[in-house]
């Protein structure tokens, strides 16, 4: 068990650091030709680019079973940008094709150009299988592989932030359509749950995915009628077979001929597109199926395959980033009920920041140009162009006081509503609608915040995120600090065993911790009282 454990954090604190392995600049354009090809495809009066772009082909490395692998994704860069601009990152749909991914030839790598183009720096991931991966098959719809493809990504990105000049900023903006739009909503999960430390999501729009993927999308492909794309259905079980091992000894074993052979020949090494291979399928998914199998799958929840959808469902976590799901009810391939539950069933579970919005009976080809277009405007509600503006209320003293993020207040011209240029606004009400406007008083990046008593951090919060805790730095070598918004905590340090390394009385808000004897590796931190809990690592 022990040395399980060891291997287990060793292969985890691997991944938890940047995974750049290398890049290569693979094109550029400029703002004539970015407009040239948006005229191209009927977008011109919807989108004006702003910027030129360079386009490279990063390489890195990413979580696969019990090791890493190689994976490949596009980096596209806006050129010569003032302000610190948001780092995007895009989840592509399916894929059965090798090269039909963001950073070689498909389609999909001008939505990153687009974006860019818009004063975005963004990262699409190929996913494991597809593009440089050596993998023979890619685990489609497996959350974890998918999000941690576009996690690691972003890692590399931030690594190449000073070779590249990118000047990132704070924002973090994710997105995807249709196996895509899962894997988005799934990138927004683990960091939520696994890396809040390092990522701080701004807001997400996850499109046309199969967030219910046990629920209403197995109730879409198994109705027993004609479904679009029949292909899907052998992808995800041969890739949950990959990834668990359980679905079966031989394919032989849940599919009819000719189909047992077919199917992994048409999807192992990725050679054919999906439509090729859907056409190769029977029109009912399901008649693939040797018809005992079919019938006990469906008659018993807890079979293998029914678990495998199940741990990839997406229902029972609550999202707390601010997230819009856009969606077409008319949709043949991703049932439109995977938004509608989502969104209800988050929504009631208490998720802070969902909102939904449908665009009515356009199938699944359709939609994408207005969810595209819909989820720009909606990232573009929140972009600071990098002067992220923080208030503070001091109740003694009924005031307001601004600082910037990651810079000095100093260095910006201030303007509060009432005509105020002075950090800190006093005798304040309660119930006014304030606005400050920040404005760089050399590069000229100016954003403009509105608030009220309500929306702002007051002094007694300080030390409150939505952990209710600060832990830093992370990944640590001899200590770390923790900063609560109380006092007189209990907490406990766990590996991911669940052994108990170290007990804490946290006396004060903010206490350092001595972990220089720690083996290298991942730990939990937990504050006992209340349930809360982030991992950190241990260089």
């Amino acid at each position: 068990m022990k040395k399980i454990f060891i291997l287990l954090s060793l292969f985890l604190f691997t991944q938890a650091n940047a995974q750049l392995v290398s890049y290569e600049k693979l094109d550029s354009f400029t703002v004539a030709e970015l407009q040239s090809l948006i005229d191209g495809i009927g977008f011109g009066n919807l989108l004006t680019p702003e910027y030129g772009v360079d386009i490279y082909r990063v390489l890195y490395r990413t979580e696969f079973l019990d090791s890493t692998t190689l994976v490949s994704g596009v980096l596209a860069v806006p050129k010569n940008v003032v302000c610190k601009v948001p780092l995007v990152c895009y989840q592509h749909g399916t894929s059965s094709k090798k090269n039909n991914v963001p950073s070689y030839n498909a389609d999909e790598k001008n939505i990153a150009i687009f974006f860019a183009s818009l004063g975005n720096v963004v990262v699409a991931a190929d996913y494991i299988g597809l593009g440089s991966s050596t993998i023979n098959l890619h685990p489609y719809m497996h959350n974890f592989s998918q999000a941690h493809s576009g996690i690691n990504l972003m890692r590399s990105a931030r690594q190449l932030n000073e070779t590249l000049d990118l000047n990132l900023g704070n924002q973090i903006f994710l997105f995807g359509y249709s196996q895509g739009g899962s894997a988005a909503a799934a990138v927004v999960k683990y960091i939520e749950e696994d890396y809040s430390s390092e990522f701080k999501v701004t807001a997400a729009a996850p499109m046309s995915g199969a967030y219910n993927v046990a629920g209403e999308q197995y109730k879409m492909v198994n109705s027993g009628l004609p479904y679009a794309t029949p292909g899907y259905l052998p992808f995800i079980i041969m890739s949950y077979q990959m990834m668990y091992g359980n679905m079966y000894n031989s394919p032989s074993d849940v599919f009819k001929a000719p189909y047992d052979t077919l199917m992994p020949d048409l999807l192992f090494g990725h050679n054919y597109n999906m439509g090729y291979i859907n056409n190769q399928a029977t029109p009912v998914p399901t008649d693939m199926f040797i018809d005992s199998v079919r019938i006990y799958i469906d008659a018993h929840p807890e079979h293998p395959f029914r678990q495998a959808l199940q741990d990839n469902d997406l229902i029972s976590w609550t999202p707390q980033t601010h997230m819009r799901l856009l969606y077409c009810d008319g949709d043949e391939q991703v049932s439109y009920r995977n938004s509608v539950v989502a969104d209800s069933v988050w929504n009631y579970n208490g998720a802070p920041h969902i909102t939904s919005q449908n665009f009515g009976t356009f199938s699944h080809g359709d939609c994408v140009g207005l969810a595209l277009l819909n989820g720009k405007n909606y990232f573009e509600s929140f972009y600071n162009n990098g002067v992220e503006i923080i208030v503070k209320y001091n109740e003694d003293l009924n005031s307001y006081q601004a600082s910037i993020f990651e810079d000095d207040i100093a260095n910006y011209n201030l303007l509060w509503s009432n005509g105020s240029t002075t950090a800190t606004l006093g005798n304040v009400n309660p119930n006014t609608q304030y606005t400050l406007t920040a404005t760089h008083k050399t590069n000229g990046c100016t954003h403009t915040r509105t608030f009220n008593k309500q929306t702002v951090v007051s002094v007694s919060d300080l030390l409150s995120n939505e952990l209710g805790f600060k832990l830093y730095p992370n990944p640590a070598n001899n200590l770390i600090t923790i900063e609560i918004n109380s006092k007189n905590e209990k907490a406990i340090i766990t590996n991911l065993l669940g052994q108990k390394i170290l007990e804490l009385n946290l006396e004060t808000q903010k206490t350092t911790i001595d972990i220089s004897k720690f083996e290298k590796g991942i730990y939990v931190f937990s504050l006992v009282n209340r349930n809360l809990k982030e991992k950190f690592i241990v260089e």
